[in-house]
């Protein structure tokens, strides 16, 4: 029995001993886990840029859709202003055309009504054969008739003034009322009518 044990251990002893490291094998994964774990709490880093590239778009849309249709409307509105100033210049500025047109017309009615004589050759007339025989108080001249108040003159000087005037070519009528007039005194009035022709008779002259 003991030496049974014996031969064991020395042959155990005699056994020669390894020094070289086991090579052990890495383990190898042989499944693949497709399940991905959702991230619920995202990085600001990720949906900061979005949401910047959004609230630029929207400013932009803002600016081109809104803003300007707005720019142009008050464009619009402040030439329409401008115009209507312009508008109300003018009206303003021909206010007193009337006016004008019929003092105008006082003096010459050629384009209006072609039968009255050009009242340039009517105070021409009254130059030419009344002013220089006596003084006039007063004038009117209103369609074809001259209306004056003459003072300075003689019952004879009215009579000669009458005939000169009758026999102008722009003149169809005279009438006289005289107030405190004689052959010789000239401290009354004469108050004078002309009625005058047809400007359509005088020919060409007076078209």
């Amino acid at each position: 029995m003991a030496a049974a044990v014996k031969d064991k251990k020395q042959s155990g002893l005699s056994k020669p001993l390894s020094l070289k490291k086991s090579k052990k094998s890495a383990p190898v994964k042989r499944t693949l886990n497709l399940m991905v774990r959702e991230n619920t709490n995202p990085k600001p880093s990720r949906w900061i840029p979005g949401v910047l590239v959004v609230l630029i778009l929207a400013a932009l849309f803002g600016k081109f859709a809104v803003m300007d249709r707005f720019d142009r409307l008050n464009e619009a509105e402040a030439e329409l202003a401008g115009l209507k100033a312009q508008v109300d210049s003018m009206r303003q500025a021909t206010a007193d055309y009337d006016q004008v047109r019929d003092d105008y017309n006082k003096y010459n009615f050629n384009g209006y009504d072609r039968t009255i004589v050009d009242r340039l050759d009517v105070l021409e007339l009254l130059k030419r054969e009344v002013y220089p025989v006596c003084r006039v108080g007063s004038l009117s001249i209103a369609g074809k008739t001259v209306s004056m108040t003459l003072s300075g003159l003689t019952l004879d000087q009215v009579s000669e003034l009458i005939a000169s005037l009758k026999a102008d070519p722009l003149v169809d009528k005279v009438n006289v009322s005289t107030t405190g007039l004689s052959a010789e005194s000239e401290t009354g009035t004469a108050n004078m009518t002309l009625t005058l022709v047809d400007a359509t008779t005088l020919g060409g002259e007076e078209q």
